[in-house]
């Protein structure tokens, strides 16, 4: 069976003006139900390419491709977690109101949400296994859990690509590591690509990332060594798979 390129970019630039290169010459091909992490330095470029296939951010240069449409046509398809939560925490909002906000791109923003939208959001949830937080405030929750609830809404729209922009940023590693447990197992239905600063951390759910930092080079996990990190980073970094 011949396996879809659910992405496809090729000789892609994009600069926000004439002096300022944030991405160039970027190719890369992702197949179906991959786990594709992108690494490399604040700065680099990493959350723009996320922005270029959403959709949000149109390349200067070059073709993007997603499910073979431009990726404004196809935006209903992909799901996205923010590098910051967008929900003010203090906003009188319940869990499961959040999550129904995924359902904007069916409903728009002036209907109400109908008894569908509801079970898809509490199926969510219980995906999520945060189905008894339905009816909590969204500021009362964890950090774990917060992000539990965004990746919630963000599968709300039954996406197939599911976009994450630094899920674990301050969170411990016990959580992180239940986080990419549960990434790990909605990949057996969908395409998953999450953008990590953890490069350590990561290599033991992936088996190829991408490290940007203007250019784009794609290495299999296991190929990935301390030269290629330092020409990111500006330091040596061994790659440890965490065991847990």
């Amino acid at each position: 069976m011949q396996i879809e390129k659910v992405i496809e970019i090729s000789n892609l630039s994009f600069s926000y003006d004439s002096k300022n290169i944030v991405l160039k010459d970027v190719n890369l091909l992702v197949e179906e139900k991959e786990f594709l992490g992108i690494i490399g330095p604040n700065g680099g470029g990493k959350s723009t390419l996320l922005k270029l296939i959403l959709g949000s951010l149109a390349p200067t240069n070059g073709v993007i491709k997603v499910l073979s449409e431009k990726p404004q046509k196809m935006s209903k398809y992909i799901g996205y977690v923010p590098q910051f939560a967008t929900l003010m925490r203090d906003f009188p909002i319940s869990v499961l109101d959040t999550v129904l906000m995924g359902r904007l791109n069916e409903r728009g923003i002036f209907q109400n949400y109908s008894k569908k939208d509801k079970e898809i959001a509490l199926e969510k949830l219980e995906m999520l296994e945060i189905a008894d937080l339905r009816e909590r405030a969204i500021g009362e929750l964890s950090g774990g859990q917060l992000q539990r609830a965004l990746i919630a809404r963000a599968l709300a729209s039954n996406p197939k690509i599911l976009l994450l922009d630094e899920p674990t940023s301050g969170l411990d590693f016990r959580i992180e590591a239940n986080l990419f447990d549960l990434l790990k197992k909605l990949n057996n239905d969908i395409t998953v690509i999450v953008v990590s600063h953890d490069v350590a951390f990561i290599s033991h759910y992936i088996k190829r990332v991408a490290c940007v930092y203007q250019n784009l080079i794609c290495h299999q996990t296991s190929e990935l060594n301390g030269m290629d990190i330092h020409k990111l980073y500006g330091h040596t970094m061994h790659i440890i798979p965490h065991q847990h």
